[in-house]
Parts: C-alpha cells; sequence; structure tokens
C-alpha cells in the first residue's frame, strides 16, 4: 500500500484544488455544523493516537483479521475495539470488509510503522497527555504572552523533550 510522495508541484496543485472545496464545502454547511465539525476534530485526532498506541495498522498489515483477532493481536477489549473502529472508518480510516474484517486503507497504511512514510510517530506524539496539556494552556498563553512548556515545565521546548525521552522519541521512532 506504501508510495512515494508525489512531486512537490503536484503536492501544491493537489493543496489549491482541497483548499477550494474546503471552502466551498464550509459555505454549504450552517456554520454551526461547520464548528461542531471543526471543534469535534480534536476526538478524531485521539482515536488515530489510540490507532497508533495500540499498533493496529502494524497488526493488519499482513491481511484483514476479525475484531477478536485484531483484539488479541494488540490486547484490547474486542467490543472497545471495534467501536474505536468505526469512528476512524467513518473517517476513511480502516476498512470493514463484507465479512466482518477489518483491512487498511492507504490513510490506515500510513499508520504502520515501517512505512514509508509513516505519520505513526506524530500521532502518538500529538495524542500523548503531555502534549494535549500543553494545548490545555493555550488561552493562558495568548493573554499572557508567555510560551506554555518553560511556564508549565520550567524549562524551554527542547530542554523539556531531553528530558522526556519517550514523549521525544515518540514523534520520531516509527
Amino acid at each position: 500500500m506504501g508510495s512515494k510522495l508525489p512531486p512537490a508541484r503536484v503536492v501544491r496543485a493537489i493543496e489549491i484544488v482541497r483548499d477550494h472545496l474546503g471552502q466551498l464545502r464550509q459555505r454549504m454547511i450552517p456554520p454551526p455544523a461547520a464548528m461542531m465539525e471543526m471543534i469535534t476534530n480534536a476526538w478524531v485526532a485521539q482515536a488515530i493516537t489510540a490507532a497508533a498506541d495500540l499498533g493496529l495498522a502494524d497488526a493488519l498489515a499482513h491481511g484483514p483479521l476479525s475484531a477478536d483477532e485484531l483484539a488479541a493481536a494488540v490486547n484490547a477489549d474486542a467490543d472497545a475495539l471495534s467501536r474505536l473502529l468505526r469512528a476512524l472508518i467513518s473517517r476513511g480510516i480502516f476498512r470493514q470488509r463484507r465479512d466482518g474484517r477489518y483491512e487498511l486503507t492507504p490513510l490506515a497504511d500510513s499508520l504502520r510503522r515501517d512505512a514509508e512514510v509513516s505519520v505513526a510517530g506524530m500521532a502518538r506524539f500529538i495524542g500523548s497527555p503531555q502534549h494535549r496539556e500543553h494545548w490545555s494552556h493555550l488561552t493562558d498563553a495568548i493573554r499572557t504572552g508567555h510560551a506554555v512548556i518553560p511556564a508549565l515545565r520550567g524549562k524551554p521546548a527542547f530542554e523539556y523533550l531531553a528530558d522526556q525521552p519517550e514523549l521525544a522519541k515518540s514523534s520520531t521512532t516509527p
């Protein structure tokens, strides 16, 4: 499923088209609905983090699995895992086959730790409790003009990460 990134000019053209389509979509739906979707995107990000933490894409890399097989492979509760997968499937991340087994989509494939371009580490970093805590202080940072990490952790961001090797490693380790 892995593929190389397209040339920069193709990526830029895709970004322009996607931006225009996004603007059109936002104009077509009621503002409260658009805003609710943006607000709840935090939940989607956390679901992606859970998938990366559990290694779902890695477990499905060799082929489709049932909920019970996948749950056993990643040491999770099959019912809770099925609910997580339904949420991710609704966003095009993972797919459920007619026989009930789950499989990778191109989006899910990018969560494999060994993917050619893996975003699993970034998902784990962005969804980590420490990183989420930093964002929970954004309002105060805007009010005071002071960066969150030094105010919260007592040291600049890179020094903090140096003292948190598992957190720092999560964003770079496939």
